[in-house]
């Protein structure tokens, strides 16, 4: 098979429900797409133009024929054919590769999914149809009717697509974006020099594998990021597998969510064996789409925990977080709800042997106590080599225009100046560059930097005294941009700045201009040079004095300078076309409870708003902002809507409308509470166009009815529920996992994971612990508490599809293996095995008297004394 294939999968539903997801996950994790009525889940019948459109453009169309002939739509005014027989017709209209399966006649199945009457006589001719044109394959359980189609599509000789390479698949998965931190790297190489010594001892270290961590520790201007960004762009050997650096003026580098989304896209290019790990399970990509709201279970589920299953590369691979001190100025909000970068970090120790982090961070405590077990390497500033390196960094620059002219017109040497500047600058290399961009621009003379006290603080205080009070200029002005990138979550256009302030582009301009080197523009945006710039415009000393004296900026009238616009956004409807206020909008709103309260509302209202943070962020970044509207009309109902249609909206942000139209109609029932965001969703599908979507909305006055009790709907897709003493409920899922919710915090819920398929039945023991069976035919009891691992119970050759619990705390299970097994967790590998049944167990009961019941396929009931 050359290239990625989309097959359509056409068959009736509930009957089939089973055997359609197993096809769907087999059929994806052998690299093609897959086109099926589960895309449109919003619906509660398909639309018929939809599914005969994708029909004509797959690439295969496989057909699936058990006992029910399916819903026959109305077309001018008469029921004809189903749209199951039509899809199959449309296949074969557009002369598509069409594979028919058919359950066999004799393979047990419930008589309420058996079709009588006029419905079997229409299906009898049809199965007769497909049969005589397409051969006769029989199928029975899922996993039979999968590895069918597998051979069947894996043998078919496929028409090569062009430029293919043979063989080639591609995954079905939308892998997140690696941030890209090329401009930041190059920027900060500028500066750099020397260094072998430090790149030695990395090298040492990873040599001999004593340590997964080291942590390289020196405080601000030595040039941390600069070393890291020449060690990513060397790369040595190859090793470095993924790198990050935190940039305090860019809240998203802070992020921990960002961070594993974009360490995860990373290691899919540098180690190949993950990506087809992720890109061969679901649940692992359930997992990483979490990131932004669970970053450590994302981390440990989704990028740990596959890692450990690949085998050892030759050599040592190596991430590098540069920084992570940084990490600490995370939006407060954001800190609370996931947790800063440093406890990510702190897992290290859970890598595989064979994977190493570096990171760097100043000497701050907060940062140090939570990664003592890293090993450390101290860049002392003052130390002969880190003053080796500046030296020749200095004299570099000095034998290189316009500096090698300043000293020749000046009569200065480079050699003394060198000495001075190392003397002067502690060992610090940002002071040193500092004070050659001053003399370069011929800002200062070498008399004037003979006069410059040592330390950051007081050459920024000289800088600015210079510049403004000493040249008779007005800092007014200046503090206000200042204040406004202070503030600010990252940096921003100078046409922001001046359109928070109210103020003309040029003015902003100016400020540049007169702190060219303070202020750098990277992307069109700007920004501080250094973190150590807005910590002396807004710290305290040790006093309690501003550190920056006189030039200290305004903190609170820079927030609401920030505020007021962000507010103006919103009640003009442009705030959906700001890239920022989609990244930052709640974080400006704070401390103005009734103003965000009003922008909240306004934010329900506005469809445009919802369907631009989707595509920015993801399903799980419009939860977030959902649930901080707690207590407006329609917030608990959009929170339904969205956690109903995230399974949809992860894969296809497009079909926002379709799911929101298709959930809560028009002002219909407590589709009431959202008519002005319905409306506008459906306005925006009429001027943008959108006919893929389009052709997904419910007719006129139809809605799915949706209680806001359904807001802890299962991620993947729930398949069976159990209630424990205390009213918490237990669920099982489709993505292979157990979930406990508490009906007091819907959004909360525990996270049981183990199982490697689908969790069919659920039982809770006297005690409160859980016990769930699955298709990995397994049974696994979980203690509801979380303080221990869980039992697990093998021995079924098939997969478990029901559970039951006996009054001393046993376990009884039935299996498609046709047995029923009882078992003693106090004894986990000694079960009880009944054997009598010929056909899957697939319901069991316990009696009075502690005998058990089990019914049966094969159309019977036994009765167990165990």
């Amino acid at each position: 098979m050359a290239g990625k294939k989309t097959i359509y999968l056409s068959s009736t539903f509930k009957d089939l429900e089973r055997h359609r997801l197993a096809l769907k996950v087999e059929l994806e994790r052998a690299g093609f797409d897959v086109e099926s009525m589960e895309r449109y889940a919003a619906f509660p019948q398909p639309p018929l133009d939809k599914c005969l459109a994708d029909v004509a453009t797959c690439d295969g169309y496989v057909l699936a024929l058990a006992h029910r002939y399916g819903f026959t739509p109305t077309v001018d005014g008469k029921k004809g054919r189903s749209i199951t027989e039509l899809e199959y017709e449309q296949a074969l209209r557009f002369d598509k590769p069409v594979f028919v399966f058919c359950i066999d006649p004799a393979h047990p199945w419930p008589p309420t999914l058996v079709d009588k009457g006029k419905a079997s006589r229409q299906l009898a001719k049809f199965r007769q149809r497909v049969e005589t044109a397409h051969g006769r394959r029989e199928f029975t359980e899922p996993d039979n009717l999968t590895k069918q189609v597998l051979a069947a599509l894996s043998s078919h000789a496929w028409p090569a697509a062009p430029g293919a390479a043979p063989g080639a698949t591609a995954s079905n998965y939308r892998w997140p974006a690696a941030w890209d931190f090329n401009a930041f790297m190059a920027d900060k190489r500028e500066v750099f020099e020397g260094r072998g010594w430090l790149f030695a001892e990395i090298a040492n270290w990873l040599a001999a594998g004593n340590a997964r961590a080291m942590m390289v520790r020196a405080d601000f201007g030595v040039g941390k990021s600069a070393i890291m960004a020449e060690l990513v762009h060397r790369n040595p050997g190859g090793a470095i597998a993924a790198w990050h650096f935190c940039q305090y003026d860019t809240q998203e580098t802070l992020h921990p969510g960002a961070f594993v989304r974009s360490l995860a896209a990373q290691l899919a290019v540098a180690l190949p064996g993950y990506k087809d790990l992720v890109d061969a399970e679901p649940a692992l990509q359930e997992r990483l789409d979490r990131a932004l709201t669970d970053p450590g279970s994302a981390l440990e589920g989704a990028i740990l925990a596959p890692l450990a299953r690949l085998p050892a590369p030759p050599e040592p691979r190596l991430i590098v977080i540069d920084a992570l001190d940084e990490a600490l100025e995370l939006d407060a909000i954001q800190a609370r709800a996931s947790g800063t970068l440093v406890p990510l970090a702190s897992k290290a120790g859970r890598f595989p042997p064979w994977l190493r982090l570096l990171a760097t961070s100043r000497p701050n405590p907060q940062v140090l106590a939570p990664l003592s077990a890293f090993g450390v390497k101290e860049i002392d500033a003052e130390s002969a080599g880190n003053q080796d390196d500046l030296r020749h960094y200095i004299l570099g620059r000095c034998a290189r225009e316009p500096l090698a002219t300043v000293l020749r017109n000046q009569a200065r040497t480079a050699e003394a100046l060198a000495e001075l500047l190392v003397q002067r600058s502690q060992g610090k290399f940002l002071y040193a560059v500092r004070a050659m961009r001053d003399l370069e621009s011929a800002r200062i003379g070498v008399a004037e930097l003979v006069a410059l006290p040592p330390g950051m603080d007081s050459f920024y205080l000289d800088a600015f005294e210079r510049r403004f009070a000493g040249a008779g200029r007005d800092y007014a002005g200046a503090r206000k941009v200042l204040g406004i990138l202070t503030m600010a979550r990252e940096p921003l256009p100078a046409a922001a700045i001046a359109d928070v302030l109210g103020v003309d582009e040029d003015e902003v301009r100016a400020v540049r201009t007169l702190l060219p080197d303070f202020l750098r523009q990277r992307g069109g945006k700007l920004s501080f040079d250094h973190f150590s710039m807005a910590e002396w415009l807004t710290r305290d000393d040790a006093e309690g004095f501003a550190r920056a004296g006189d030039y200290a900026i305004d903190a609170k009238a820079s927030q609401s300078a920030l505020r007021k616009w962000t507010l103006r956004q919103v009640a003009d409807g442009v705030a959906h076309q700001s890239d920022y206020l989609l990244r930052h909008l709640p974080a400006h709103l704070l401390g103005d409870a009734e103003r965000g309260r009003v922008c909240g509302a306004q934010m329900l209202e506005h469809f445009e708003w919802l369907q631009a943070r989707l595509d920015q962020g993801g399903v799980e970044a419009l939860f977030a902002d959902a649930n901080a509207l707690e207590g407006l009309p329609g917030q608990a109902l959009l929170v339904a809507v969205l956690r109903n249609s995230a399974h949809v909206l992860r894969h296809f942000p497009d079909q926002l409308a379709g799911q929101i139209l298709g959930r809560v109609g028009e002002g219909i029932g407590e589709g009431k509470a959202l008519g002005a965001l319905a409306t506008s969703a459906r306005r925006w599908l009429v001027t943008a166009s959108q006919d893929r979507t389009r052709s997904l909305l419910l007719p006129a006055n139809r809605s799915l009815r949706l209680s806001t009790a359904h807001q802890a709907t299962l991620v993947g897709g729930g398949r069976t529920l159990a209630v424990l003493p205390d009213g918490r409920i237990a669920s099982g899922s489709y993505d292979y996992t157990v979930r406990l919710w508490d009906p007091a915090r819907p959004s909360e819920p525990v996270v049981f994971e183990g199982h490697s398929s689908y969790v069919n039945a659920l039982a809770v023991l006297p005690d409160g612990r859980i016990a769930s069976g699955s298709d990995d035919n397994t049974v696994r009891l979980w203690d509801a508490a979380r303080s221990s691992e869980p039992l697990v119970f093998e021995g079924h050759s098939g997969r478990v599809t029901a559970l039951a619990v006996l009054p001393d705390g046993r376990i009884a299970s039935g299996s498609n293996d046709n047995t029923v097994r009882l078992w003693d967790p106090a004894r986990p590998r000694e079960p009880v095995v009944f054997e009598g049944h010929s056909g899957s167990v697939v319901a069991l009961g316990v009696m009075p008297d502690g005998r058990i019941a089990s019914g049966s396929y094969d159309n019977t009931v036994r009765l167990w004394d165990p």
